[in-house]
């Protein structure tokens, strides 16, 4: 061996990595090397060796970005409790830290204060317990660990990315063809009209209103009274009939509401004609091919939102690069809660079983006395 050259094995001895990577740090020309060609020997001078260990030492200790997170106490407070309505209330709360959330590592700071606002309950409906909850991890966690937890909540409601293209893109089509063919489920203080068609949309609605409001012997008056209102002369007060009954709150939300659930034979009801009764939706039947993907696709979402939130995919979330880094992160948060406050994280607000490796806390034996 030439005076003052090592080999691959005692150049990657010391630097304290293996041959593989000594290579690539080649190949990348961080480090020189003599060489290398078929059937010769990598060979590495003492001078480009120590170089090389002191631009690494260099870039090991530079002050790294520091994590600005999007996450603080009141809106893990807030997230929690929208997926505990979430959970309870299946098609009721699809706005609440819906797929939008996927983005929210990589979103402007205005649109994230927008999404916060209008699809995260407002913070003092949150029940006390969760806020004292979510207080206590923020005062343990770092805003990257406290924003590794807010992500478990979004991927455990949003396992995946959803719809396809096509698959979104023939629901919203859908909803097209029914607003062209009934308007009147679409109308708007503006856009009001008085109209017979207008009024059978939110009859069956003011009917049970009146039964459940009024003795039986005055539920028909009323009726009759709200009837009058909806086609006498003053249009205020007849948008409010209709504004109280607005049919799209509980006629059209029908098809959005099946689709979003999974429940295909429920969909299939509302589009295609059967012996018992007439279609909800004939007119969306052109698109039931896609609607029937997207329904089956929503369905295989909704059993896999059972299992835990996959550290790989919060790692994504987050936009962290690798996935040992989402791996570090996870296990300090592991480290800096107690067993009480995991097993509350994962039973009571997450609502699914603690992964093992959350379960397995080291254990950390104590120093002997004297």
């Amino acid at each position: 061996m030439n005076a003052g050259k090592v080999s691959l094995a005692d150049a990657a001895l010391k630097l304290g990595k293996g041959p593989r990577q000594v290579r690539r740090y080649v190949e990348s020309g961080q480090l020189r090397a003599s060489g290398g060609g078929h059937g010769i020997p990598y060979q590495f001078a003492q001078r480009d060796i120590e170089a090389f260990t002191r631009r690494m030492k260099s870039k090991t200790y530079q002050r790294r970005q520091t994590w600005r997170g999007r996450v603080d106490g009141d809106t893990l407070a807030r997230i929690a409790h929208a997926s505990a309505l979430r959970q309870d209330n299946p098609g009721e709360y699809l706005h609440y830290v819906n797929g939008g959330f996927l983005s929210l590592w990589t979103l402007p700071q205005k649109t994230v204060q927008g999404l916060f606002r209008n699809c995260l309950p407002p913070l003092d409906s949150v029940p006390d317990s969760t806020r004292l909850w979510a207080s206590r991890l923020a005062a343990r966690l770092s805003p990257v660990e406290l924003d590794y937890v807010g992500s478990m909540f979004i991927v455990r409601l949003n396992p995946a990315t959803g719809f396809e293209k096509t698959e979104a893109g023939a629901l919203g089509a859908a909803m097209e063809i029914v607003k062209q063919t009934r308007p009147y489920l679409f109308y708007n203080e503006k856009t009001f009209q008085q109209s017979p068609e207008a009024w059978a949309g939110i009859a069956d609605s003011v009917q049970t209103e009146c039964r459940a409001s009024y003795a039986a012997e005055f539920a028909g008056e009323m009726y009759g009274f709200k009837r009058s209102v909806f086609f006498g002369q003053d249009r205020a007060s007849a948008w409010q009939v209709y504004a109280a009954h607005h049919p799209v709150e509980w006629v059209v939300r029908r098809l959005t509401l099946s689709v979003h659930a999974g429940d295909v034979e429920w969909l299939r009801s509302l589009i295609v004609p059967n012996e018992k009764r007439p279609p909800a939706y004939p007119e969306a039947d052109k698109l039931r091919d896609s609607l029937t993907a997207a329904t089956k696709r929503m369905r295989q979402l909704r059993k896999r939102q059972d299992r835990n939130p996959s550290g790989n995919r919060v790692g994504q979330v987050l936009g962290l690069k690798y996935r040992a880094q989402g791996c570090r992160v996870a296990r300090r948060v592991r480290d800096k809660l107690s067993r009480d406050d995991i097993l509350s994280l994962f039973v009571d607000h997450l609502r699914c079983d603690a992964p093992r490796v959350w379960k397995s806390r080291p254990t950390r034996t104590r120093p002997a006395a004297g």
